[in-house]
């Protein structure tokens, strides 16, 4: 087993994406809808070429997706 804090891990993987100038992180945000090119976030379109969903197990990109999942995963905090 092998743990490691939510805060530092998000924070690492920020610090990756830092000086690129063709990725914007939002957070706080919510994903209300997406389409072909674009998502709905809080209300607002967002246009996109690359989606990446980093949303979590009840994701709305993979539903978007059509992409399932088998079986189960349990994960403590």
């Amino acid at each position: 087993m092998y743990t490691i804090d939510r805060k530092s891990l998000g924070k690492w993987q920020l610090e990756k994406l830092n000086g690129l100038r063709n990725v914007e992180v939002r957070v706080n945000s919510k994903v209300t809808k997406i389409e072909k090119d674009f998502v709905v976030v809080n209300g607002n379109k967002i246009f996109y070429k690359f989606l990446v969903g980093a949303d979590g197990s009840s994701s709305i990109v993979r539903g978007y997706l059509g992409i399932g999942f088998k079986g189960i995963g349990i994960a403590f905090q």
